[in-house]
């Protein structure tokens, strides 16, 4: 028994010895034994610096050994190096394995590589140009959801050129679109600052420009899709353009552009539809309004505003049109400008989260009567209630409605007053609710059509013609209103 045992340990002890990688240095390389007399590099010894060169083949005690690949984090942070040749010996790149090796220019990939890992190049900020060789059949990080699943040029802000070998049964950059392309779904994975968007494609992939420096985007008409992130934080982002053939937008496509200033959807759209010019995109069977911008208007027919729809724009203020009902989760979060905030009187629902970190608010004029908007949770919580505090905003309400709004969870943290004046009359041409119709409704009515910042303001005894909207025909019917005596 005691023999066997033994005879066991040692066939064990052998056998993690013969499994056992060996790593040795060379030229300030360290290369790491896989099996046989393949190596890959795993790190340096001396930091690289310039133009780093691997060699195809290395000798280490008697016996040479042919390099395949370039391992996990071998050379991340590697900022001396501007440019790499690697042999074609090389099969793989590993994750990160040139990660924010921010002073790197180019990189020759060579003809025999089949793999590159999420991140291999990610934050390489330098780079403008990269072509993935015909041979490559696996690139990692689709979907870029998170810090360890993403595309090979993540964060690589100056990548203008992104182009995959003709000749790749996998994947394409068809019409020189510079992104990568998969071939079998005509899905774009990949994209940078540089990319256009063929009508062949017909899906723009999970977070494929994440994060990316794009500053225009024309959706073609043949793209249906644009999934989930798909521009998520595109922070130079300054217009989008959805073409007809477009028919889902996943959730947070756009979320985190604050730069965006315009964005159009194409007419014939079934689906969306930016109407009234209002630089947003609304979801035509619902009314409901999924992305905002900074010149956003929003439309008098809009019922929702949607889930994160202006998060973290640029706005200052913002006027809900009489018959928005609802702002869903986080629809106007982290607008650190935003001011100024109209609630329409047919508001009743504000969800969680809806106006959280606008650590900028000063005047919130709510029309709805007391007790009825339900309100989710942490509607208005903020960043920082050590340099801003809700008693920095004021909250105007109707006289009759103070006592509600200045005890009520939520609405009570702010300097309430009642400022707005009587409720609404009825009477056609009172815009300012003080039950006659004179030159006074004239002016608060021009002064919505300007500014969008009624102060007080009856919206539907403004709307004298009843055409759904405020403008100057409502102006010339209130004066024919005075003009007759009412």
């Amino acid at each position: 028994m005691k023999k066997t045992l033994m005879t066991l340990l040692v066939m064990l002890c052998a056998a993690a010895a013969a499994s056992a990688a060996t790593t040795f240095t060379i030229d300030g390389l360290k290369y790491t034994n896989q099996s046989g007399t393949v190596v890959q590099v795993s790190g340096y010894e001396t930091a690289p610096t310039g133009e780093l060169v691997i060699p195809g083949q290395v000798t280490y005690n008697g016996t040479t050994y042919t390099v395949n690949r370039i391992g996990y984090n071998a050379f991340r942070n590697c900022n001396d190096i501007t440019s790499v040749v690697l042999p074609n010996t090389v099969t793989n790149i590993d994750f990160s394995a040139f990660g924010n090796c921010s002073n790197l220019t180019s990189i020759s990939l060579p003809s025999g590589l089949v793999s590159i890992g999420s991140g291999a190049f990610q934050y390489c900020t330098s780079l403008t140009s990269l072509t993935i060789p015909a041979s490559v059949t696996s690139i990692a990080g689709e979907g870029q959801t998170n810090t360890t699943n993403r595309g090979p040029v993540y964060g690589c802000d100056n990548l203008e050129t992104l182009v995959v070998e003709a000749g790749n049964t996998v994947y394409d950059s068809r019409d020189n679109c510079n992104a990568i392309v998969k071939t079998a779904t005509n899905t774009m994975i990949f994209g940078c600052k540089g990319s256009t968007f063929p009508a062949s494609v017909t899906t723009i992939g999970k977070g494929a420009f994440k994060e990316t420096t794009i500053e225009n985007v024309t959706i073609s008409e043949g793209v249906t899709t644009l999934e989930t992130f798909s521009f998520y934080y595109c922070r130079n982002l300054k217009s989008v353009n959805i073409s007809s053939t477009v028919s889902t937008i996943g959730s947070e496509a756009f979320t985190g552009c604050p730069s965006l200033e315009s964005i159009v959807v194409a007419d014939a759209n079934a689906t969306f539809d930016s109407r009234d010019n209002c630089n947003a995109i609304i979801k035509t069977a619902d009314d409901e309004l999924i992305l905002g911008c900074v010149n956003t208007e929003i439309p008098a027919t809009v019922k929702a505003v949607g889930y994160k729809a202006f998060t973290e724009t640029l706005i200052t203020d913002i006027t809900l049109p009489e018959g928005v009902t609802t702002l869903k989760p986080w629809a106007l979060s982290k607008c650190g400008m935003l001011k100024t905030v109209v609630l329409p009187s047919t508001l009743t629902d504000i969800q969680y989260g809806a106006f959280q970190e606008c650590n900028s608010l000063t005047d919130i004029y709510a029309y709805p009567a007391a007790n009825s908007v339900t309100l989710g949770g942490d509607v208005w919580a903020f960043m920082d209630e050590t340099l801003w505090t809700s008693t920095d905003c004021t909250l105007h309400v109707y006289p009759e409605d103070f006592d509600y709004y200045s005890t009520a969870d939520q609405w009570k943290e702010f300097t309430v007053i009642g400022d707005l004046g009587e409720p609404a009359t009825g009477k056609p041409g009172d815009a300012n609710g003080d039950g006659e119709v004179n030159v006074n409704d004239v002016t608060v009515t021009i002064n919505y059509i300007l500014d969008k910042n009624p102060t007080p303001f009856v919206f539907d005894n403004a709307d004298v013609n009843g055409d759904g909207a405020v403008n100057v025909m409502d102006v010339t019917a209130i004066i024919n209103l005075i003009l007759n005596n009412n």
